[in-house]
This record gives structure tokens, sequence and C-alpha cells, in this order.
């Protein structure tokens, strides 16, 4: 049964498929001739997988395998050990483990039994039973959820599965999933026993990605895998392993993106085994190449794979987790809420420009712009005055959204102190001049009114005597006669940090949780 786990951390905990204790496989249910391993069909015909076999479990579990060589069975590292984990394991995306060890020592090898067959005959005879396991020396399943086992007597009745050993997996390839797992998310594990496949599975993302929450030696793939279905192969178009079902969520989510181990990046271990099974591998070469990674602001992505950050934003490009100051030009650090992470999270995004005036100031004053943005009456104060034409249009905007009127005369009074004063014309004439104070005979200076709105400070100093400054100037860029700023006096703010240290975001959003499949 799979379970909603609860949150941690900042990550969204997503379940762990393990198929190692489905139902019982001999209790067949009548919707299962007519449904299949989640979207698919049952593995028969001229089509049908015979080097798919499945395992029995010590404890009376089952997983899938894939007949590799006569003697040699690839399979998941959870199938083969005992889980220490069962309310979840936790992975970041360099494959630490978050939670201690996920598994216990090896079941011994010979308490793993092979089936084999469309529907085995899980209470017979099987056709081979193991004599030695090759695992990864870790206790850790994140980027490790792969056995092999070599067999104690060669299996005959099927050709051995080519494997792809030399290139990665390709995102968008379409591949073919194979198991005996469950058909639907019920508790009773419905439909196991039963041999099936769905064809046209993308691959998703392959490597190091925190939109899939992958490991650099795992792949996300589309739907398809449910409990039972563990240690199953994702067989490309050439019929090749490229990956093995290792854990998902809720198997009838169409939205659903399981994980496999990556193939080809445990080829080291790979041919140990064959080595110990006295065998060479059928190989496919396969034409993929690694993924070159687009920098931060760089589009199109359409998972984290595919940039240097490991990050995609919804809008399809490449973002990063960041502090105040820490985006490249053009793009500022806001909130941003991903489905992955249970809040928002500080990530990049583009500062806008869709006219002249935004992209003058995104560029001359991209730290009080930054800050403003960052700010929500700040923004909604510049989002507005950037439709008026007229003082008193911008000063009503102010008035709707007092508490960003300050942030927003920052980013006032830089454009129109810069090369920006032309485009952004109607935020810089929307000021008063201070009121000029008329030179007086003699004695104090003339006293001047302080301007209201946008403009740059005006105004200088009356001289002679005690009379009073009576004419007002007009425009905000212009001089008046007074000792009084105009009304985009307020200086520049410094950019300020929202606290967020890079570092420590790396290591709170590495956070996921996963569960094995009941």
């Amino acid at each position: 049964m799979i379970r909603p786990a609860p949150l941690f951390g900042l990550a969204t905990l997503v379940l762990f498929v393990s198929a190692c204790s489905g139902g019982d496989p001999t209790r067949e249910r009548p919707s299962s001739t007519s449904e299949s391993i989640v979207g698919g069909v049952d593995d028969t015909g001229a089509a049908a997988h015979n080097n798919v076999v499945m395992l029995g479990i010590a404890g009376g579990g089952y997983c899938t395998g894939s007949l590799i060589a006569p003697k040699l069975v690839l399979t998941a590292r959870h199938c083969v050990a005992p889980n220490l984990t069962p309310q979840g394991i936790g992975c970041d995306i360099n494959g630490n483990s978050t939670n201690g060890d996920h598994i216990g020592n090896n079941y011994a090898a010979s308490s793993i039994k092979v089936y084999t067959g469309t529907k085995p005959a899980f209470w017979g005879t099987p056709v081979a039973v193991g004599t030695q396991l090759f695992t990864l020396p870790t206790k850790n399943l994140c980027n490790s959820d792969i056995a092999l086992i070599v067999l104690n007597t060669p299996i005959t009745s099927a050709t051995p599965m080519k494997i792809r050993l030399t290139s990665p997996p390709v995102i968008g390839e379409l591949a073919t999933a194979v198991g005996y797992g469950s058909i639907n998310d019920s508790p009773q594990g419905q439909g196991v026993g039963t041999r099936r496949r769905r064809a046209n599975v993308p691959v998703v993302s392959v490597g190091k990605d925190w939109n899939q929450n992958l490991g650099d030696a795992e792949l996300a793939a589309g739907q398809a895998i449910c409990s039972g279905d563990s240690g199953g192969p994702l067989i490309s178009a050439g019929g090749a392993v490229i990956g093995i079902a290792s854990r998902g969520a809720k198997c009838t989510d169409p939205n659903e993106n399981p994980k496999y181990a990556r193939v080809d990046y445990q080829k080291a271990l790979i041919d140990q085994a064959f080595a110990a099974a006295g065998a060479s591998p059928l190989l496919e070469t396969g034409s993929g190449t690694p993924i070159t990674p687009k920098a931060t602001g760089e589009a199109p992505c359409k998972t984290g794979a595919e940039c240097s950050s490991f990050l995609c934003a919804a809008g399809g490009y490449c973002t990063d987790f960041c502090s105040a100051s820490s985006c490249p030009t053009g793009m500022v650090c806001q909130d941003v809420s991903f489905p992955m992470f249970t809040k928002p999270v500080p990530a990049c995004v583009p500062l806008g420009g869709g006219t002249a005036c935004e992209q003058c100031r995104n560029t001359e004053c991209v730290n009080v712009v930054s800050d403003c943005i960052a700010d929500a009456s700040c923004k909604a104060v510049l989002a507005c005055a950037d439709a008026c034409a007229d003082a008193a249009c911008i000063a009503a905007c102010k008035a709707t959204n007092a508490a960003g009127a300050d942030a927003y005369d920052s980013v006032a009074y830089c454009a129109c102190n810069s090369s920006c004063a032309a485009p952004c014309a109607s935020h810089c004439s929307a000021g008063t001049g201070g009121a000029g104070g008329a030179a007086g005979g003699g004695g104090a200076a003339g006293a001047g009114a302080t301007g209201a709105g946008g403009g740059a400070p005006g105004g200088t100093t009356g001289s002679g005597g005690a009379g009073t400054g009576a004419a007002t100037g007009t425009g905000g860029n212009s001089k008046g006669t007074s000792d009084s700023s105009g009304g985009c006096s307020v200086p520049r703010r410094g950019s300020s940090s929202n606290g967020f240290s890079l570092a420590l975001a790396a290591l709170a959003l590495a956070v996921a949780r996963r569960r094995r499949t009941a």
C-alpha cells in the first residue's frame, strides 16, 4: 500500500516504489487480464520479453529482473536486501543519504529464486537460484539501486537482453517498461504476478536534477511502473536495458515520473558480474551524448538536468537558488514556487523589459529595481506607474500602495538621473520642483517648500534679506529657486539581503523523501 508521507524540510516527499513486498502473485484478480502495468498490455505474443523474469525474494516478496546473460540477472538493490527505513528514504541530488542507512546486509544469494514466463508458477520450482550477488559497497540507495545476481544454472529458454553501457540515455527517447507489478494503487496488489509491458514511455530526465530529484546515476521516465515492477527494465527502441526500475509515487498519477537506476553509469560493477558469470554483455552502442547544460537565464529547458544549476523554472528557463545579489544581469532574486518543494524558495527570475524604460532601468538601476520587485507593495506601485502619463496618476499609484512608495521613489530617482531619463520621462516629469524662495533684501535666505512627485532634486538657495518665497518651480527635473529638494530626493536604498544563504539553501532543499512501494 502506498501512503502519503509527511513533509520534511523544504522538499516534497515522494514515495519510494519497492516491489519486493507486493501481494501474492498467485491470486489472480478478475480485472487483471484486461488491465496492465499502469497503462500497458499483457506481455505476450511476438513482442513478448521472455528475458524479463520474476524474482522470489527472502520473506515472500518478489521483484522483476532482466536476464542479461544465461547465468546473470540485473535488478534493483532494494530487491536483494531488507529495508531499514519503512517511513521513507532521504536523498539529495548528490546521491547522499539524509537519514542514514536505507537497507541492511544483502540476503543470501541462494534465497533469491528466478521464475520465467508471462504468469510464473510462483509457488513452484524456480528455474534457477542465486549463487553470488554484486552490489555497490553502500547501504544508501541514492544513486546506488542496482544489483546483479549470478545464477546456479543457465537459463536457456530466452535470449539474454542487450544492455547500453557506453552512452547515456537521451532525454525524449521512447522506451518500453516491463514488469510483474500491480496495475493500480490497490493495497491488495491487484494484477501482480503477470508480466506486462508499456511502450512509448518517454525518458524525461537524465542525471542530476532538482526538478526530478535525481542523482547523477539516475533517470526519470514517464508513468509506467507500480508495486512489483521494481528491478524491471526500461528498454530502448533497440531492445537494450537503459534503466532499472527504482522508485516512484502514486502509480495511477499520469504526471508521475518514476525513477530508474542508469545502467551506463554502473559499467564497472556490471563488468565484474559478467566476469563472474563467465559471459560477455550484448551491447547496444547507442548514440546519446552528455547534456550540454545551459547557464542561469538561458532557455529553453524542461527539466533541471538541462541546466548548469540543475533547476529549470516553470517558464522554461534555467534558474538557480539565490540571495539578493547573486543573480546574473537581467534577473532578480524572488521567492518562486516549484512543485517539488513544499514552499516558495528564492530563485532567479527575469526582470522583464517590455518597454524601453524597463529595459534601460533594469540595466542602469538593477539594484534598486531588484529591491523594488522583491517588495510586493513597491512592485505594485511600479507596475501602476509604468502605465501613467502624468504626476497625478503616479501619486495615486503611490497612495494606493503607500508601503512601497519610498522604494518606488528610489527607482524613479535612479532612472531620472541616468541615461534612462528620456525613455522613463513619464516618471521623471511627475514631480514638482521646490517652491522658489525670493531673494530678500538682506539677512536670512528665502524659505522654500518641499516639492512632491518623482522629479530630480531642484532648488538653489536664495540670498539677501528676509523676504519669503513665493514663486513655484515647475517640472521635477528643473531647478527652482529654493533650498528644498524635489520629490525624487529619496536616496537609493542599498541592496538588501533576504538572508537566504546559497550554501544553506542547497543543503535544505536537498532533502527529498522516497518510500518503498509495499
